[in-house]
C-alpha cells in the first residue's frame, strides 16, 4: 500500500483517493512516518485523521508525511500538526488552494538556511529534469551553501557535500522528486519539483513582504526568446540570468544597472564574444563577480573570470590557461581540452579544483600531477588517443592525486597497459570507455584499488575471450560492476574476488556466456538486458561514460 500511495503521488498528485481507501491509506501514512515496524494505535488514528484532513489528496499527504517524518515521533507532537490543518482552509475549499496552503506549511517547516535553496528551484522551466550537480553548483555560486565554523580544529564541511545534505533532505520531505539515482542507488543523479511546488517558489520569492535577507526575485522577461529567468538580490545588489537554446541578443540589458553577476548560463553555452555588448563598467564588474558560467566557445579572455568557480564549456579548439582562475573549482570541457598552467604560481592558484574532465591526456598534466597541483581534484576525465605518446606518462602520475574518487577514462580505440599504472588508493569509481585489448592482467591491477566500489567498462574490446575478473581478495570493496557493448564469452575469478559485490548489468554482450560465481549467486541483481526500455531505464540511466563528470 505504501508503495501504492507513492505511484499514485508521483502520477497524479491532484486526483484524490477513493474513499474507501482513505483507512488503509491513514494506516500507511502512520507507518511512513514511524521507525517502528508496527506503528503504535494512537500514531495510525492521528494519521487517519491527517488523510481526512487532507481530503485525500495525495500530495498533500505525501507532503504533510514529509513534515511529520521530521518531528518526534510522540502523539502529541503528531497532534500538533493535525490541529493545524484546518486553520488552512481545507474544508470545503478548491483542491488547488488546499494544496497551497498545506506547501505553504512545508515550505515554511524548513530551516531558514535550507529556505533559499528550495526556492531557487523556481529558476528551472517546469517539467525539466535537473542535474543535481549542477544545481549544487549553483546554490555555491549564489552563496547558499558557505560553511558554519565551528571553533573545533577539524576543517569545515565542503559546500558541494553541504549541498548533497540539503538536497537529500528535501527528497526526504517530499519537496523534490527524484528522477535518476546514481549508479549505487544511493546518489540523486537528476530531481524535479511539482508544478505547484515551482509556483510556490516563484510566488514566495516575490512576495513584497519577504524580509529574508537573502531573497532573490525571480523574474521571467518574455522578449528574450522561449525562456528565461532573471535571478535578482536587492541586499547583495547581486543578479543571475537564465536562458534558453533560442537567446536574443537584447539579453545584456536586462541586467540590472549597479549589478553585480553571479551567475550566466546559457542553455548550449555563450561565446565571451556575446559579452561585447557590456559596457566597459559593467565588464570590470562582470569579470571579478561571475561565479558559475556556461559557455558555448572558450578564448583568452577566460582567464580574466578570476572569481569563477564553476566553468563549462561546450567547445574548445585552442590551449586553454586555467593559471589564473584562482577560484576555480569545476571545470569541464564537452570535447576535452589541452591546457597549460604556470607551473611557477600554481600550486597557490588551483588548489581548490575538484572536477576535471575532459582533458586531453597529452597535454602537460603528468608535471603537474607530479609537483603536486591539483592535490584536491576528486573527479578526473581524461581522453587518450594513440598518437598522445604522453599518455601513458601521464597515466603513471595518478598515484600523486590522493584526493581522487572518480576516474573517467575514453581511450579512443587505443590499448593502455593498465597494469603497469599505480593508481590512487581512494579512488571509488573508475569508467573505461572505448578502449582496446583489455587483459585479465589489467582488471587484476583494478582489483588491486582497495577502496573501488564501482567499475564500468564501456564500449571496448577484450583481448581474451575469457577475462578474468580478479584473484582471491581482489576488488575487496566493489559493490556494482557494468558492463555494455563488449565482445566477451566468458568471465571468471578465483573465489573470494568481489565478496561485497551486490549488483551486476550486462548490456548488449551478445557472446557472454558464463560469468562468475559471484555474480551468478546476485539472483535478480544479475541483469543482462538486450534492449532498453522504459522497464529497464532505470537501470541504465545512468551508464553513459560521460555522466558523472558533467558539472
Amino acid at each position: 500500500m505504501i508503495r501504492w500511495l507513492m505511484l499514485q503521488s508521483q502520477r497524479n498528485l491532484i486526483t484524490t483517493f477513493p474513499l474507501w481507501l482513505k483507512r488503509k491509506v491513514g494506516n500507511c501514512f502512520a507507518m511512513m512516518c514511524s521507525t517502528e515496524k508496527n506503528c503504535p494505535p494512537e500514531l495510525e488514528r492521528i494519521g487517519r485523521s491527517i488523510v481526512e484532513t487532507c481530503k485525500g489528496l495525495p500530495l498533500a499527504i505525501k507532503t504533510t508525511a514529509g513534515i511529520v517524518t521530521k518531528r518526534e515521533r510522540s502523539e502529541d507532537a503528531w497532534e500538533d500538526i493535525m490541529n493545524l490543518l484546518p486553520y488552512w482552509g481545507v474544508a470545503e475549499e478548491v483542491s488547488s488552494v488546499v494544496m497551497m496552503e498545506i506547501l505553504k506549511f512545508s515550505y515554511d517547516d524548513l530551516p531558514n538556511k535550507m529556505k533559499p535553496c528550495f526556492l531557487y528551484l523556481g529558476v528551472f522551466p517546469e517539467d525539466e529534469e535537473i542535474r543535481v550537480r549542477d544545481l549544487i553548483r549553483l546554490w555555491m555560486a549564489e552563496g547558499f551553501l558557505e560553511a558554519i565554523q565551528s571553533g573545533r580544529s577539524k576543517a569545515p564541511p565542503e559546500p558541494e557535500d553541504i549541498g548533497e545534505q540539503y538536497l537529500k533532505e528535501l527528497v526526504d520531505r517530499n519537496l523534490v522528486q527524484v528522477v535518476k539515482r546514481r549508479s549505487d542507488g544511493k546518489g540523486v543523479k537528476t530531481c524535479q519539483i511539482h508544478d505547484l511546488f515551482r509556483a510556490l517558489c516563484i510566488s514566495e520569492s516575490n512576495k513584497p513582504d519577504n524580509n529574508n535577507n537573502n531573497a532573490h526575485k525571480l523574474s521571467f522577461p518574455n522578449n528574450l526568446g522561449s525562456y528565461a529567468c532573471l535571478v535578482t538580490c536587492n541586499q547583495s545588489c547581486t543578479c543571475s540570468l537564465f536562458l534558453a537554446n533560442d537567446v536574443k541578443y537584447e539579453w545584456q540589458h536586462h541586467i540590472p544597472k549597479d549589478c553585480r553577476v553571479k551567475v550566466l548560463r546559457f542553455a548550449n553555452g555563450l561565446s565571451l564574444n556575446d559579452l561585447s555588448g557590456l559596457t566597459d563598467e559593467v565588464f570590470e564588474r562582470l569579470i571579478k563577480s561571475l561565479r558559475f558560467l556556461k559557455i558555448g566557445e572558450s578564448s583568452d579572455e577566460l582567464s580574466m573570470f578570476q572569481s569563477v568557480e564553476t566553468c563549462h564549456i561546450v567547445s574548445c579548439e585552442e590551449e586553454l590557461s586555467i593559471g589564473g582562475l584562482k577560484q576555480l573549482r569545476h571545470l569541464h570541457c564537452d570535447l576535452g581540452v589541452s591546457f597549460w598552467v604556470d607551473e611557477g604560481g600554481v600550486k597557490d592558484k588551483m588548489q581548490n579544483l575538484q572536477t576535471l574532465s575532459y582533458a586531453y591526456a597529452y597535454s602537460q598534466l603528468g608535471s603537474l600531477f607530479n609537483n603536486g597541483c591539483f592535490r584536491n581534484l576528486r573527479k578526473l576525465g581524461l581522453r587518450i588517443h594513440e598518437d598522445h605518446g604522453s599518455a601513458e606518462e601521464n597515466l603513471r602520475s595518478l598515484h600523486c592525486l590522493s584526493n581522487l574518487r572518480k576516474l573517467t577514462l575514453i581511450c579512443e580505440r587505443c590499448s593502455i597497459p593498465f597494469d603497469s599504472i599505480l593508481f590512487p588508493s581512494n579512488l571509488i569509481k573508475v569508467t573505461l570507455t572505448e578502449f582496446k585489448d583489455l587483459k585479465s592482467k589489467d582488471m587484476n591491477t583494478f582489483g588491486q584499488i582497495p577502496s573501488l566500489q564501482i567499475l564500468k567498462l564501456i564500449y571496448g574490446r577484450c583481448e581474451e575471450e575469457t577475462l578474468n575478473c580478479g584473484i582471491a581478495g581482489s576488488f575487496p570493496r566493489l559493490q556494482v560492476f557494468i558492463m555494455e557493448r563488449l565482445r566477451i564469452k566468458c568471465l571468471t575469478s578465483e573465489e573470494g574476488a568481489m565478496p561485497r559485490l551486490r549488483r551486476a548489468v550486462f548490456y548488449r554482450c551478445p557472446e557472454l556466456k558464463e560469468v562468475t560465481k559471484q555474480m551468478s549467486s546476485l539472483g535478480s541483481n544479475l541483469e543482462f538486458v538486450e534492449h532498453r526500455d522504459a522497464f529497464l531505464e532505470d537501470i541504465f540511466n545512468d551508464i553513459e561514460a560521460l555522466d558523472d563528470m558533467e558539472p
